[in-house]
């Protein structure tokens, strides 16, 4: 930690700063025209938005309390790489600036300024794309950084050496735009509910509320493909099912009956196994599956047909999770009565989809399930028919042969 340095500095004080070592750090408290704006940092601060003015406010009542990251730049000065924001407004308060100097490169240094304007709320795509071009050129560079003293390519200092000298297979990973997710606020003008017309105040201007919103920006993110990587056999979320069903033509048959649209084996777009169209008018099962895999997905699609129509036609539309956790609950419990054991698929299917969803809204989709799969079942394997007066049942007829037995003796 250095003594504070509080009084407006001349060029002389600016370059007088200690300099740190590698891996050292020094904390000061300094006056804000000691710090000046990273060269690399060339997008501007929007000082009329709400999240700076919020800022703003806090720091006139508590000071700056996190402290600003720097380094001694090229001109002997100190660059901010982080904390633009909180340096303006002391700077415009005149307050002072608690202040981290750090040794740090100009690859690190990009990347470090790049990261701050990547996870500001409001940024427009030009400066974004800015950004995230800055921070690959740093990467790139730290990635292929030279060893101090040496020359050959041979010698670079990067990931990948390192690697090798410890015997590790080296994969070059896969640069990706991963989204990140965050909540804003977004003014928006007030509207008559009767009418949906701008409200207007006093002053002529419009009326304005905020809400909370969410938002999504992207970063970049390294990932490698499964045949990169080594390790214990990843687990399939979701197994084809095999195996044959007894009485499958008329399985399959009764199904079709019962199915609200007509049914057709036959191609499928992409890796789904079958699809319900009401715009259509069918239902379609991929064909050349096996007989277990085409009876569960029959049943999905049945279910599918009868309990969800399409959503200009539903006072209460269902969103697709609740969908397809209905009619995957209604196929396992209809295959697991006749012995189609489909829980490799169907386990997994559940899950994938009823991710996130809260014990109450599963629960709310069980009376559903149980009275379609009732409904299936009794298509497939009819009851038996009702015994009518005229018909004795067969525990009557052998009651009465015993009578007669008896009579006879």
């Amino acid at each position: 930690m250095l003594d504070e340095r509080l009084t407006p500095p001349d060029e002389k004080a600016k370059r007088d700063v200690p300099s740190p070592e590698e891996r050292e750090a020094f904390f000061i408290l300094l006056h804000p025209a000691y710090l000046e704006k990273s060269k690399y940092n060339t997008i501007s601060v929007d000082t009329r938005s709400e999240d700076y003015l919020e800022l703003k406010k806090s720091i006139e009542l508590n000071g700056v309390k996190d402290p600003v990251l720097a380094r001694i730049g090229d001109e002997g000065t100190l660059e901010i790489l982080s904390g633009q924001r909180r340096h303006l407004i002391a700077t415009e308060l005149n307050y002072p600036v608690p202040t981290i100097i750090q040794k740090i490169s100009d690859a690190d240094a990009k990347i470090l300024v790049a990261d701050g304007n990547l996870h500001r709320p409001h940024i427009s795509m030009y400066d974004l794309s800015r950004s995230l071009r800055m921070k690959m050129e740093g990467m790139k560079q730290k990635a292929g950084r030279k060893k101090k003293g040496t020359f050959k390519a041979e010698e670079l200092d990067s990931d990948e050496k390192l690697a090798q000298e410890m015997g590790m297979k080296v994969s070059k990973g896969i640069q990706i735009l991963a989204p990140c997710h965050f909540t804003c606020l977004v003014e928006y003008e007030k509207k008559d509910p009767a009418t949906g017309r701008t409200l207007y105040g006093p002053n002529g201007k419009p009326l304005t509320e905020k809400r909370q919103e969410n938002a999504t920006r992207f970063r970049i993110a390294t990932v490698f493909d499964v045949s990169q990587t080594e390790g214990r056999e990843l687990p399939s979320l979701v197994s084809d099912l095999s195996g044959d069903v007894p009485d499958f033509e008329n399985v399959y048959a009764r199904l079709a009956a019962l199915c609200p649209l007509p049914v057709e084996l036959g191609p499928v777009p992409g890796t789904a196994k079958g699809y319900a169209s009401f715009a259509e008018n069918r239902v379609v099962v991929r064909s050349g599956m096996s007989q277990a895999q085409t009876i569960k997905t029959l049943i999905h699609e049945t279910a599918h047909a009868k309990l969800h129509p399409p959503d200009f036609l539903s006072e209460f539309p269902k969103p697709r999770r609740e969908k397809e956790v209905e009619a995957e609950s209604v196929a396992y419990v209809v295959c697991q009565h006749f012995g189609i054991d489909t829980s490799d698929y169907s386990m997994g299917y559940v899950a994938g989809w009823s991710r996130g969803k809260e014990l109450a809204e599963l629960k709310a989709s069980l009376d559903v399930i149980h009275s379609t799969a009732g409904e299936i079942i009794n298509a497939i394997q009819p009851p038996p028919p009702e015994l009518t007066r005229d018909e004795p049942s067969q525990e009557h007829r052998r009651k009465t042969s015993y009578r007669k037995f008896k009579k006879r003796k």
